[in-house]
């Protein structure tokens, strides 16, 4: 329970409770005097969460799930957002929209079913920007950043090799690229960072 030692704040400052099968059934969070600031109680079905119940927001978040167990909606009232999400049939995410029908986010996947493209539509400081990520393999990834209404692409260009230890990405440094104004040199590139690792792990 929340408390003071010595005049200092010496106590948790978030307490959980489970039910018999394992599942998170409440989060108490306590501000630094102590007091209960937010109490959340989730509700599920077949262990999925359907429902958190905020103290301070009321239903704060719900989520729905197709029949498969993929998540197709979620909304949270304390940020006034809502998420509808869409996959294929191989049950991987595919799109993503908002509570307009704006998409934000679309994935796409090769035929072994390795997603090769990523792209985002968000707001940030004022601008709504867009991030495209392209991944021609598990060894490297291109990133690039524009500002929506000029097309502009901001400065937040970059690439990044992925290391792998025995199976397990260990690093993400940005690649050595030649230039980043020239993206169709980034094939051949590629092609050599992918054998370089391969021959190094």
């Amino acid at each position: 329970m929340p408390g003071e030692t010595g005049g200092h704040w010496n106590a948790y400052t978030e307490k959980y409770s489970y039910s018999d099968d394992g599942n998170l059934l409440s989060k108490s969070l306590y501000g630094k005097n102590g007091t209960l600031d937010e109490r959340l109680e989730y509700e599920y079905a077949n262990h999925a969460v359907t429902d958190i119940h905020s103290s301070k927001y009321g239903n704060k978040s719900a989520m729905r799930y197709s029949p498969c167990g993929n998540m197709t909606y979620n909304s949270n009232a304390a940020k006034k957002t809502e998420k509808r999400m869409y996959y294929n049939t191989d049950n991987r995410i595919v799109k993503v929209t908002d509570k307009e029908n704006i998409t934000i986010g679309e994935y796409d996947y090769d035929d072994t079913g390795f997603r090769v493209r990523k792209q985002s539509r968000y707001m940030k400081d004022g601008i709504e920007k867009s991030k495209e990520t392209i991944t021609p393999s598990m060894y490297f990834s291109y990133e690039k950043e524009l500002e929506i209404s000029t097309d502009k692409e901001l400065d937040k260009t970059y690439a990044v090799s992925h290391i792998y230890l025995n199976g397990v990405r260990i690093a993400a440094p940005p690649a050595l690229m030649p230039s980043l104004a020239a993206p169709d040199s980034c094939p051949s590139w590629t092609h050599k960072c992918r054998t370089a690792n391969a021959d190094i792990f």
